[in-house]
């Protein structure tokens, strides 16, 4: 996000929700697309504040301009739940990093 902080969107009623509202201390490491950790990649400390309304559009804003037509597709899913009847809350989580200038590499 322009401020240094990163952002993602999810499901309002997902496991990392329900953690990051019952302790939002949180670290990051680099990892694969399968979620599997780079070996020696630091870790980093942040917060994560799990948010919706203008502040989620905040977040989709940044996705959409970093990843363009990729976000597409999470229309498409988002459009399919609502065809399923099944609303979704529009939710983000917001991380702000302990120390930005360790983690402005891995901010964006």
């Amino acid at each position: 996000m322009a401020d240094g902080r990163a952002g993602f969107t999810t499901e309002a009623t997902s496991g990392k929700v329900k953690r990051i509202r019952n302790n939002n201390a949180v670290t990051l490491q680099e990892c694969n697309i399968r979620g599997k950790l780079i070996e020696g990649a630091p870790v980093v400390a942040a917060t994560a504040e799990v948010v919706s309304g203008a502040a989620h559009d905040e977040v989709h804003r940044a996705i959409r301009s970093k990843y363009g037509l990729i976000v597409l597709f999470i229309g498409i899913s988002d459009l399919f739940a609502k065809v399923m009847k099944k609303p979704r809350t529009p939710t983000a989580v917001v991380i702000t990093f302990a120390n930005p200038h360790n983690a402005a590499g891995q901010a964006h």
